[in-house]
């Protein structure tokens, strides 16, 4: 609230923060965030904790001076619009035990890879380096042949080349919202 979000105000917001507190299975009391937690799944717990409060971050970025629509959202639509199957949500346990989620999955499909797609708002070096640990987490227990697609949201601004050079780094193939229509046959493939 004090960024500028109504939250709590806006049944379009209120929808977007349950999607993804519900993919990470964090919940919602009055305005807290809140995860139950034993020991033996404590770790797990904290992980999915703050992948949520990252996410959340994001509708930091939903004020209405900032943008008129949801990058998400636009997204889904663009994905919808090309005719590219997918699933939303998705989360993928890793190496370490943790789970880690994924905004779309394309399924592999004759000759065409599994595709994974998270979408930055908002990109920044933390969230940066939390997508890297989680693709790396995960990839061992993904198809070898699995491909991270990352979608920055270059509509107002412009994305750090730090970004975009770590992301190719690791074998992430970064896409630019400005140049999204370029990846249209790798994804519908």
């Amino acid at each position: 609230m004090m960024s500028g979000v109504e939250v709590f105000d806006s049944p379009r917001r209120m929808d977007i923060l349950n999607f993804i507190l519900n993919g990470y299975g964090v919940k919602l009391n009055d305005e807290e965030l809140y995860v139950n937690a034993n020991i033996s799944n404590f770790a797990q717990k904290k992980h999915s904790l703050i992948q949520a409060v990252l996410s959340v971050n994001d509708m930091f970025m939903t004020t209405r001076e900032t943008i008129s629509g949801i990058f998400l959202e636009e997204v889904h639509n663009f994905l919808e619009a090309k005719d590219v199957r997918f699933i939303p949500n998705v989360s993928f346990s890793g190496k370490s035990g943790l789970v880690h989620n994924f905004d779309f999955v394309i399924p592999k499909f004759k000759t065409a890879p599994e595709r994974v797609l998270k979408t930055f708002n908002n990109p920044s070096k933390e969230r940066t380096e939390a997508l890297l640990f989680a693709w790396n987490d995960t990839r061992m227990a993904r198809d070898e042949n699995s491909v991270l697609y990352a979608f920055l949201n270059d509509s107002d601004k412009k994305i750090s080349n730090t970004i975009i050079n770590a992301l190719k780094e690791y074998g992430v193939k970064p896409v630019l919202w400005s140049q999204r229509e370029q990846y249209i046959e790798e994804l519908i493939a």
